[in-house]
């Protein structure tokens, strides 16, 4: 009888243990299904980031095209623009007597005077140039403020100088 005893204790003994085991495994089975949710809710998420990562790597790529597009279209532009002064006014500006740039004491009079600025345009820059106490050249804030094209300027720069040159060696004879 002893050892029925003996039996039944442990196997009261097993049986309790087996309960404990069996609740522990069935809260670790729980644990293992939210992490399992949780996992793929992590991985939906995950994906939908890389979906707009992609997306955004694809926007980005269309930009660039887009910018260089746009820069090669500028830089045609401003070739024919340049092309087109060069053209168009080299020949008016090169034909100003030199005494029209004698009497034009700076480059901004002689654009005036060949009437590439009305003098409006150059009041109008002039006081930009005063109440903003800029240290930019008087001709740079009329290309800034669009009343002349940087290729205008500059052709009607050289033009000037050269007349201002013979100018000079005309009074010096």
């Amino acid at each position: 009888m002893d050892l029925s005893l003996i039996l039944l204790g442990a196997l009261g003994v097993f049986a309790v243990i087996f309960k404990i085991l069996f609740q522990q495994s069935s809260q670790l089975r729980k644990e293992i299904g939210e992490l399992g949710t949780e996992k793929a809710t992590f991985e939906q998420a995950i994906a939908v980031l890389q979906n707009e990562a992609d997306q955004r790597e694809k926007n980005i790529q269309n930009l660039k095209r887009t910018l260089g597009e746009y820069g090669a279209a500028k830089a045609k532009r401003e070739q024919e623009a340049e092309d087109a002064a060069r053209d168009d006014y080299s020949d008016l500006l090169s034909k100003a007597p030199a005494r029209k740039a004698k009497r034009a004491t700076t480059l901004v009079d002689f654009l005036v005077r060949q009437k590439f600025l009305t003098a409006e345009q150059l009041a109008k820059a002039q006081e930009y140039k005063a109440s903003t106490k800029s240290e930019m050249e008087l001709e740079q804030i009329l290309v800034m403020f669009n009343h002349i094209t940087e290729a205008k300027l500059n052709t009607a720069r050289t033009v000037y100088e050269k007349a201002l040159a013979a100018a000079k060696a005309k009074a010096g004879r």
